[in-house]
């Protein structure tokens, strides 16, 4: 486990319900052509398909899983969106914003250093790893909901954005998530999945 996942761990509790989710890791890797972080691994084997807060979704490479749980079935959406956007993008306009409130031009770069969606928000963002390095367990963590010229950023992937998240440390988000349970729902439970 990793050091940021125990953290979660301990802030949420995954469901303890016994249901677990078997994944084949390298039929996933060899679908996204990559190997996802060890974070998100941790996650999925851990949680399954669910809300965080009622709020943050994550997405698993399940063939179980329904069309709004599936991650090869939601990729291609967050990343259409994402390069529709793309051009609407500007420096003076949009920013990555960290959860210590520091705020930097969004740089999207080259459209060949991918974004690759793993899940969402309620409010209709996705969120994306940002591989911008060899290792996926660096990959920095956006959230966008591409109608807003502040995106959430987090340089420690993605348990640690989920931690910060939830905890109201993103001042755009500290309203929503002030009202909501530190709790992870699974999808067959809140009636999204099955």
């Amino acid at each position: 486990m990793t050091p940021t996942f125990d953290n979660l761990a301990i802030l949420i509790p995954p469901p303890t319900d016994g249901v677990t989710v078997a994944v084949d890791w390298a039929s996933t890797a060899d679908r996204l052509g990559f190997t996802p972080p060890e974070d998100y691994r941790q996650i999925v084997s851990a949680y399954g398909p669910g809300l965080f807060c009622g709020d943050i979704s994550v997405w698993i490479p399940d063939a179980d899983a329904t069309e709004h749980e599936d991650l090869f079935n939601c990729i291609p959406d967050a990343h259409d969106t994402l390069e529709e956007w793309r051009e609407h993008f500007t420096r003076d306009a949009t920013q990555w914003v960290d959860p210590d409130g520091v705020r930097q031009p969004v740089v999207l770069g080259d459209p060949r250093i991918p974004f690759t969606a793993w899940g969402g928000s309620s409010s209709g963002a996705y969120c994306y790893w940002y591989r911008v390095d060899d290792d996926p367990n660096k990959w920095p963590v956006v959230s966008a909901d591409l109608r807003d010229d502040v995106y959430l950023f987090h340089r420690g992937g993605m348990a640690a954005f989920i931690i910060a998240y939830v905890t109201g440390q993103y001042e755009a988000v500290a309203e929503i998530v002030a009202e909501a349970d530190l709790s992870f729902d699974r999808w067959d439970a809140v009636g999204h999945g099955g």
